[in-house]
Order: C-alpha cells, then sequence, then structure tokens
C-alpha cells in the first residue's frame, strides 16, 4: 500500500473513532452502525465483502450471519453455512484465532471441501477472526477478497483484532441489552396477563349516597333501600326480615340516619344476646331494691332512647312475658320500671329485626299475634347475599381495603378465579360470613395479590325439613312479603320471581297462600 506509515495513522485514527462510536451506543443503531464500520474497513483495506457471524450457544457450527457489507456488483450475501468450511470451522475451534488464507493454494489437502467453497464463491484471499466479549465466543469477522490475492501481514492482523474486540463488545452489550428489554417485556406481559386474570382493586366501593355502609348495585339491595327511602321519615314502626348476616342493623342505621330523630343516638338491643331473667330490666329498668340484686336505680334501653329510635334486634327471641309487655308500651307509649308506680311518657320510634319467620312462630304459638301485626307496619325483607351475587366484587374490595388498612398490607389485586368462587358460593352465613372469610384471608396474605379460599359447603345429613311444594309455597310467599303483597307490576311479586302474574295468581290459589287480615288496633 503507497504510504504506508501515513495510512496506519489513518487506521489507527479510524480505530479510535470507532471504539468512541460504539461506547454506550443504544442497542437500536449497534446493527446498523456495524454494516457501516465493515464497509469503512472494507473500503480502507480494499477488501471485497465483509460478514459478522453470531455463535448460538458457544457451538461455532449454529453460526448466523447477521451483518455484511460488499462493495457494488458484488454478490453481498452467500447461501452457505458451516458444514460448507468444516477445514477452517476445526481450526477456529482448534486455536481460537485469525485464520489467514492469503491463496487457495495455502490450505492443506485436507480442506478439499474448503477450497471448493472458496472457487465457487470466486473468493481469492480470506481472513476470519474470532468475536470475544471476556471469555465468551460470540462470533466471527471474516473478510474476502473477490478481485485479487491479499496477504494479511501482522500489523493489519492485530488493528483487526481490535475490530473484532469493539465489535465484540458493542454485540454483547446490544444482545444484553436486547435480552433485557426482551426479560422487562416478558415481565410486563405477565403483570398484563395477571391484571387480566385478577380484578384491580381500584376501591369501587359503591356505598349508595346517604346510606352509610351500605355496599351494593343489585336491584335486590336498591329495592331494600327504597323501602329505607319511604319510611325513614315517619314515625312508622319497621320490621326488618332477613337471614342472619343480611346486614339487618346496618338498615337499620339508614333509617335512623334518614330520619329526623338522627341527631339522637340509636340505642340498640340484640334481644337474644339477654338472658331471659334479666331482659325485662334491660329494656324497661329498675327500681332500687326491685328484686335481689338490684341495688340502685337503673335506666332501661326504652328510657335512654326516649326522643330517639329503639332497635330491638332478634325480637324473635322475647319471651312472651316481655311479649305482652312490649305490646303494651307499642300500644300506649308508656311505661313503669320494675318495682315502680310511675309512669314515663315515650317519645319513641321501634325499629324491629329477626331471621325467623313471624308469622309461622305465631302459627306454633311462639309468638304473639297481636305483637306481630303491631311490629309489621312496614316490613323491608334484607335479600340473602347468593340472590345478589354481583354485588360480592364490591363488598369484597370494600373489606380488602378496610382490612389491608387495619393490617398494614399492600394488596391491590383479588384473584380473578377466586372471585368467581365466591360468587357461586351459597354464602348460608351471608355478607357477615363474607367479611369474616376476607379477614382471615388479608390476615394470611404475604403479596400485593389476595388469593381468598372459598369456604367449603356445609353439609347437612338431616333429611329435608319441606317438601317440594312447600318450599314452592315458602318462595312464593317471600316473594310477596318483600313486594308487600303486591303481585303484579314492575316491583309486584311477578316480577321478581320472573312469571307471568296470571302464573302467580294460579299457584297462590293452588297452595292457598291468601293475604291475612290485619287485626284492628286494640
Amino acid at each position: 500500500m503507497k504510504n504506508e506509515h501515513s495510512n496506519r495513522l489513518k487506521f489507527e485514527s479510524m480505530l479510535s473513532d470507532m471504539a468512541a462510536t460504539f461506547v454506550n451506543m443504544p442497542a437500536e443503531i449497534v446493527d446498523a452502525t456495524i454494516e457501516l464500520t465493515l464497509g469503512q474497513i472494507v473500503e480502507f483495506l480494499e477488501f471485497d465483502r465483509a460478514s459478522v457471524y453470531q455463535i448460538h450457544d458457544n457451538d461455532i457450527n449454529l453460526s448466523e450471519r447477521t451483518h455484511c457489507w460488499a462493495r457494488p456488483g458484488i454478490k453481498r450475501r452467500m447461501d452457505n453455512n458451516a458444514k460448507e468450511v468444516p477445514w477452517i470451522v476445526n481450526a477456529l475451534i482448534r486455536s481460537k484465532k485469525p485464520i489467514k488464507i492469503a491463496s487457495i493454494n495455502d490450505l492443506p489437502d485436507e480442506a478439499e471441501q474448503d477450497r471448493k467453497f472458496m472457487e465457487k464463491n470466486n473468493i481469492r484471499s480470506l481472513i476470519i477472526i474470532p468475536l470475544f466479549a471476556g471469555e465468551n465466543y460470540i462470533g466471527l469477522i471474516s473478510f474476502g477478497a473477490l478481485q485479487v490475492e491479499r496477504s494479511f501481514p501482522e500489523d493489519i492482523v492485530n488493528r483487526l483484532l481490535l475490530v473484532s474486540t469493539i465489535f465484540a463488545n458493542a454485540l454483547q452489550r446490544r444482545n444484553d441489552e436486547l435480552s433485557l428489554k426482551q426479560a422487562m417485556n416478558e415481565v410486563r406481559e405477565l403483570k398484563d396477563q395477571i391484571e387480566a386474570e385478577n380484578i384491580s382493586l381500584k376501591k369501587e366501593i359503591r356505598t349508595l349516597q346517604g346510606y352509610g355502609r351500605i355496599i351494593g348495585k343489585s336491584n335486590a339491595i336498591r329495592f331494600a333501600l327504597q323501602q329505607v327511602q319511604q319510611v325513614a321519615s315517619t314515625d312508622s314502626t319497621v320490621m326488618i326480615l332477613g337471614e342472619t348476616g343480611t346486614g339487618k342493623e346496618l338498615i337499620a342505621f339508614a333509617i335512623h340516619e334518614n330520619s329526623p330523630r338522627k341527631c339522637q343516638e340509636l340505642v340498640c338491643v340484640n334481644c337474644a344476646g339477654l338472658p331471659p331473667s334479666i331482659i325485662e330490666s334491660e329494656l324497661f329498668g329498675h327500681e332500687k331494691g326491685a328484686y335481689t340484686g338490684a341495688v340502685s336505680k337503673k335506666l332501661g334501653r326504652f328510657e335512654i332512647a326516649n326522643g330517639s329510635t329503639i332497635f330491638l334486634d332478634e325480637i324473635g327471641d322475647l319471651t312472651m312475658d316481655v311479649q305482652a309487655k312490649l305490646l303494651r308500651v307499642l300500644e300506649t307509649r308508656r311505661f313503669e320500671r320494675l318495682g315502680s308506680n310511675k309512669t314515663i311518657d315515650l317519645n319513641i320510634r321501634v325499629l324491629a329485626a329477626t331471621n325467623r319467620d313471624l308469622a309461622k312462630s305465631v302459627k306454633n304459638g311462639t309468638f304473639r299475634e297481636d305483637l306481630y301485626y303491631r311490629l309489621n307496619v312496614f316490613p323491608i325483607l334484607m335479600p340473602p347475599l347468593r340472590s345478589h351475587p354481583e354485588d360480592i366484587s364490591l363488598l369484597v374490595n370494600a373489606y380488602v381495603v378496610e382490612f389491608s388498612e387495619r393490617f398494614g398490607k399492600n394488596i391491590k389485586n383479588i384473584s380473578l378465579k377466586d372471585m368467581k368462587s365466591l360468587e357461586d358460593y351459597s354464602w348460608p352465613g351471608n355478607v357477615r360470613e363474607l367479611r369474616n372469610v376476607v379477614e382471615r384471608s388479608v390476615i394470611l396474605s404475604k403479596s400485593s395479590i389476595l388469593r381468598i379460599k372459598t369456604p367449603e359447603a356445609p353439609v347437612s345429613e338431616a333429611a329435608p325439613r319441606l317438601t317440594l311444594k312447600e318450599m314452592e309455597k315458602e318462595h312464593i310467599l317471600d316473594a310477596l312479603r318483600w313486594t308487600q303483597w303486591r303481585v303484579s307490576g314492575e316491583s309486584g311479586a311477578a316480577a321478581l320471581l320472573a312469571i307471568h302474574p296470571k302464573t302467580l295468581e294460579a299457584r297462590m290459589k293452588k297452595l292457598d297462600i291468601r293475604r291475612s287480615p290485619r287485626k284492628p288496633d286494640i
């Protein structure tokens, strides 16, 4: 080459610029820059074509041409693989050093297949340099002369080794960065999949405006709250019916909080939690010495609730004696403490609740019929949770947020599979049971995704208590009580049962379902 010293300086300057160019180069432009650089080297060193092969799984036989540059008129790519040059491949594996072939005649006799490959592709001279990133054998660079034979002096080989180091480091960084991005994409896809398979806790907790802690969007809950709205502003007695755990106490609070008495505290009495021996004293109070153990005067719950609202929960558990006194209080709005002749006037509203069928209790003689009619002025039936499963996700979200804050947990998602299982469960304990299950699951949770184990359905070995006919009758009666015995119309029992009003009337006649006449006030 002319002016060898000047060319060497130019090549070293080009290598310096090349090294600076590839430092911290974004992965997206490494490939294009390598091909551009190959072109610069080919033209500067008067080669005709250059290629970069990357090795897979550290096996040179699995190499793949990934970059190439050729002079105009020279075939850019060749259809070849490592099996066509076995001698060259074995020499590279054995020595891991550059393989220089200045002339086809330099190939040994055992390289006959390699010779045929070079002749077929019109390759006069060839140099192949391994690419090492640290100790990792990641590829090869080949430079070929197709028009004239070329020699490969030691200084040229050393400079091409520098090129190979620059390329190897750039490719390694590029491959690492792409692998990292691929891993991050996989993580992102997995996260998206998890989010698709899980219900995000977006705190979509529908507490219907004006009704505090009552959560739901179903027609069943809306119907119950519509009744609350209708009766809250009055002083009428309300009977709240429903299975255990359906939220009867919340309905009582909603009625009180939307009533003119809301400035006073709601007084709650759990009639089932009071022993029969003291329940009368708890309700109506006593004077000092009224009975053994009455060492001081005590105000009863009715007196404490004077001017406000009293909520009698589980009223079906009252004894017949207490029922008689309660009836008189409801009729006269007056009572006396135990051991006193002084009459106390009451300005009070009464709300009652029970999970029993009081109509049956009246028939069985365990509940006074006259008291039943006094209490059942405006019945509100709280639906069991199994009848409005569309509210379960809202309830679960609300409870998860509540218990996560209480227990210092960071729960953001709930398994969709678990949520579906919750919605399919019958919930014999209703909302109370659901709340307990969620609380237990939050306590046990160790990740941001909550797993909730659905309770096993209780197995009863007892025979069914009702015949199919009796069950149908009870189901129709529940719907009629819920709709206040309205048969037709949008809010009638027929619509609730999804049957034609005429069909419902026929079933009522066949099952002898008739509304009992209300007894006149005494």
